[in-house]
């Protein structure tokens, strides 16, 4: 059985486990409770899992129901910060989910990856336009 619905072609690119100690596996939609058992199947170990509810609700500003993301982390607070490609950065903070847009002017940033620095600052990696840095409302071009 494959964990992502629709297969995934795309591969896994990024899993994180939430303060509940349940996994993410690159979608909003669903997390996973790992089981401390396993099953052995032919010439395979199988690792036993339940899947549960992710976040409800969201969608992408294109209206898409299941969001992909590329990078999560959790944050000092213990919430949930994911890194779309193209859709923004989601937070997620075990009830509200809050979006934030990326934009060098009105273009749209292609965003790779998230990052939590030792003092706690939320930094990204982006395809083309250099870092990003959360400054408590948004995210900001790194100027030196």
């Amino acid at each position: 059985m494959t964990l992502i619905e629709g297969g995934g072609s795309f591969g896994i690119r990024s899993i994180i486990e939430d303060k509940d100690g349940k996994f993410w596996f690159c979608n909003t939609s669903y997390r996973y409770n790992i089981l401390p058992t396993i099953t052995f199947e032919q010439d395979k170990i199988l690792i036993n899992y339940k899947r549960e509810k992710g976040m409800d609700g969201i969608k992408s500003p294109e209206g898409k129901d299941m969001i992909y993301f590329m990078s999560a982390i959790e944050d000092n607070k213990g919430d949930l910060w994911m890194v779309t490609y193209d859709q923004g950065v989601w937070r997620y903070d075990g009830k509200t989910i809050t979006h934030y847009s990326v934009k060098d002017g009105s273009k749209e940033i292609k965003l790779f990856s998230i990052y939590k620095d030792n003092q706690g600052s939320l930094w990204l990696g982006t395809h083309e336009a250099g870092p990003y840095k959360f400054n408590g409302k948004s995210f900001d071009k790194f100027k030196l």
